[in-house]
């Protein structure tokens, strides 16, 4: 039922008789409980900053950008390393290589719980990597513990993954399938899974057997396929438009 619901959303979209009131609705409730840029500039650790902006003039991004092809528009962003780390001790085993003293940790954590009051995110210290719109402006953040993964490479595993989730959360930047947050369900993941091919990420195998498995047995069509072609759109238009005719 979910499912015939979110296609219908998604297919009658500003048709519904309810779609000034429910966007209206959405649109306050971000408004009241949106990030502000007050609280990135306050916890935000300034030279992890500059040494991720540093990496990033040197190609960190050049793998999407690629992908993205000459033609894309770059859309504009500002990165961030907020000074948080983990509330979880399974997470902060993981990043064991960093060797953070436990008052090091204390620290970062406790940063989480105020980041989630003070910068509006309620996942802050259950997160590696974001993307969110603050005050107008899109941000690209990480948390120090993955940035310090990132730019030291002291386990070349883990920074690989950290490479592939901040080039995933790049990749989000830079133009969006979700029509500016108001799409259906099917529309979040089309972009979880855009932003996996850009990113050459695995982070969804479960988005990508939905799309490649259970929308086909009920369309004959492989909607990867068609997030392929529209991965580089800045708008999601185009995308929406071959869904409908492919899969309607």
């Amino acid at each position: 039922m979910a499912f015939i619901d979110n296609t219908v959303t998604m297919l009658a979209w500003d048709k519904q008789a309810e779609f000034d009131n429910k966007k209206l609705q959405i649109d306050t409730e971000r408004a009241n409980d949106s990030p502000k840029k007050e609280a990135y500039e306050k916890f935000a650790n300034r030279d992890l900053t500059q040494k991720l902006k540093a990496a990033i003039q040197a190609g960190l991004f050049s793998p999407v950008d690629d992908k993205l092809g000459d033609e894309h528009e770059q859309v504009p962003y500002e990165v961030y390393v907020i000074d948080f780390g983990f509330l979880d001790e399974k997470v902060w085993e993981k990043y064991a290589s960093l060797e953070l003293s436990d008052a090091e940790k204390q620290r970062l954590a406790d940063n989480a719980l105020q980041f989630q009051t003070e910068g509006h995110m309620a996942y802050a210290g259950r997160t590696e990597g974001w993307m969110v719109p603050v005050d107008g402006t899109i941000v690209l953040a990480l948390p120090t513990p993955v940035a310090l993964t990132l730019l030291s490479e002291r386990d070349s595993e883990l920074a690989d993954e950290a490479r592939k989730t901040v080039l995933h959360e790049y990749a989000h930047t830079q133009g969006c399938l979700s029509c500016d947050g108001h799409a259906s369900f099917i529309g979040s993941l089309a972009e979880e899974a855009r932003a996996d091919l850009l990113a050459d990420d695995d982070g969804y195998p479960d988005i990508k057997h939905f799309m490649e498995v259970d929308l086909y047995l009920v369309s004959g069509q492989v909607m990867t396929h068609v997030i392929e072609d529209h991965a580089g759109d800045n708008d999601p238009g185009a995308f929406w438009a071959e869904i409908g005719r492919k899969f309607v």
